[in-house]
């Protein structure tokens, strides 16, 4: 029981700006395919001076490695892309009414901002490859 792991405290506000704020100006480097100038080294570098920049608004003594970063910004991404497809749902209903309540805060519009079209939509004409129905296969 002396070695049990300690559970890190919940990010802030201001972490999770600084977070989704560091990806999305590094965006291209970070979701960027190898090539000659973006490099494992060159990502790993970014994702280091991002913890650094999370660790130096972390009010804590608990400092953010860059696991936890990466894992965040997984986490978070998902959930802002569900929050995002439902908004477009609702936007993209017939019968008017009022429009949808923004429930994103600043560091979530960060994060919508790094999404492609086909990333929220889907790709425009495809069709379902698990749908074996004649009509499809015709």
């Amino acid at each position: 029981m002396a070695n049990e792991k300690k559970r890190k405290p919940n990010w802030t506000e201001c972490e999770l700006y600084t977070l989704t704020d560091g990806i999305a100006t590094n965006i291209r480097l970070i979701k960027g395919k190898f090539s000659m100038t973006v490099t494992n080294d060159a990502k790993n570098k970014c994702y280091a001076e991002i913890t650094d920049s999370v660790n130096s608004v972390n009010p804590s003594a608990i400092k953010r490695d860059v696991a936890d970063i990466k894992k965040k910004w997984q986490d978070i991404q998902r959930l802002a892309k569900k929050k995002e497809s439902a908004r477009l749902q609702v936007v993209n209903k017939t019968g008017g009414g009022p429009p949808p309540e923004d429930t994103l805060k600043s560091w979530g519009k960060n994060i919508i901002g790094t999404f492609t079209k086909t990333m929220l939509e889907g790709i425009e004409g495809g069709f379902d490859t698990s749908d074996t129905s004649d009509t499809q296969l015709k």
